[in-house]
């Protein structure tokens, strides 16, 4: 299937799936993974559009900063038990 057959397919199943139920939208993307060949997650991301892409970096983004540590109250308190032991 090519990409201009494609864009019109996922256009037209788009109407459907803005409606539809969670498990008629899980019927719908299996009828596109069989017909365009592609997988699953492809077409959950043209589905929810750049907005969802854009929502889906940003949980990215906020999550490479939610487990970090400060190492410098680790290396300070590291530090002043030796100083105690001394």
């Amino acid at each position: 299937m090519g990409s201009q057959a494609k864009e019109e397919y996922f256009e037209v199943l788009l109407e459907r799936y803005k409606d539809a139920g969670r498990r008629e939208k899980a019927k719908m993307i299996d009828e596109c993974r069989a017909v365009c060949g592609d997988h699953r997650k492809h077409a959950i991301r043209h589905f929810k559009g750049i907005s969802g892409l854009i929502r889906a970096l940003w949980r990215l983004f906020i999550g490479m900063f939610a487990y970090r540590v400060d190492f410098t109250d680790i290396a300070t308190a590291w530090m002043e038990q030796r100083a105690v032991r001394g």
